[in-house]
């Protein structure tokens, strides 16, 4: 399952791009959202940390203090 878990107090929206498909998702704060069921064979993932990056099934996610993983710049895809 591709997951985000949201740690920040706000909400955190995100874009999930699937080439034809666009979808937007709300995650509430302190929730975490499972997007696996709009990204299963990998998408593009946008959101207010200031860039994209393509994910893959399986990839679980931290956004805290704005950042995603704790980054504010990523290439390729993250996996913890």
């Amino acid at each position: 399952a591709l997951t985000v878990e949201n740690q920040d107090a706000a909400e955190l929206k995100v874009g999930i791009d699937e080439g034809n498909t666009e979808h937007v998702e709300t995650i509430a704060a302190g929730k975490s959202g499972d997007l696996s069921a709009m990204c299963k064979d990998g998408c593009g993932l946008t959101g207010p940390w200031g860039f994209s990056w393509m994910a893959q099934p399986g990839d679980k996610l931290t956004f805290k203090d704005g950042k995603l993983n704790g980054a504010s710049t990523v290439v390729g895809t993250i996996t913890q």
